[in-house]
């Protein structure tokens, strides 16, 4: 997951420099583990940045990080307050509302919600998505949702969850919070 521009930009802004070759990484994560004490690789912060054309899902920890080096208490935390200032446009992709009707067999959808979860699913059709990453959700990689509504602000409801082929009814979270970020992931 690349970052996106603005939260790249207050990274630069936070450390004193813009972020735009591997040598500002490594003075990002110098940065960052003397203000927080907590630690985020120079690769890690290579990828988020897009300096490192590599596409992995970052660590709950790492976002958190971010987040308390911006002043955040949680990604939720920093994501919502980027979305106010700069309407929608939290990563590549973030969206308010997903038009699931919209949406082609195949394509991958990431939300996250309080506290610091991050789900990945992927679109089978007719409205039903198979978990790829539940986080630290009570979803499994390989459960089925279906899924008619997705937006920020509001829950999450499935009307029906399958495991392993057996029905275990509906699937409510985020009812405190709501959905903090909705990304269409590239395929």
């Amino acid at each position: 997951m690349k970052l996106q521009k603005s939260i790249i930009e207050a990274l630069g802004k936070e450390c004193g420099h813009s972020i735009s070759v591997a040598k500002d990484c490594s003075s990002l994560s110098d940065d960052i583990y003397k203000k927080t004490g907590q630690r985020i690789s120079v690769n890690t912060l290579k990828r988020l940045t897009g300096i490192l054309n590599e596409d992995r899902k970052p660590q709950d920890y790492t976002l958190k990080v971010l987040a308390l080096y911006l002043g955040y208490d949680s990604w939720d935390k920093l994501t919502g307050e980027y979305a106010d200032k700069y309407g929608s446009q939290i990563c590549e992709g973030d969206i308010q509302q997903l038009n699931i009707a919209a949406l082609e067999k195949g394509q991958i959808v990431r939300y996250s919600y309080n506290p610091d979860r991050v789900v990945d699913l992927e679109y089978l059709g007719d409205f039903k998505f198979e978990v790829l990453d539940g986080g630290t959700s009570k979803l499994e990689k390989g459960d089925t949702l279906i899924i008619t509504q997705l937006a920020v602000g509001h829950e999450l409801l499935a009307t029906t969850v399958t495991r392993e082929w057996k029905v275990l009814g509906h699937y409510e979270t985020a009812k405190e919070s709501g959905i903090g970020a909705i990304i269409l992931l590239p395929e």
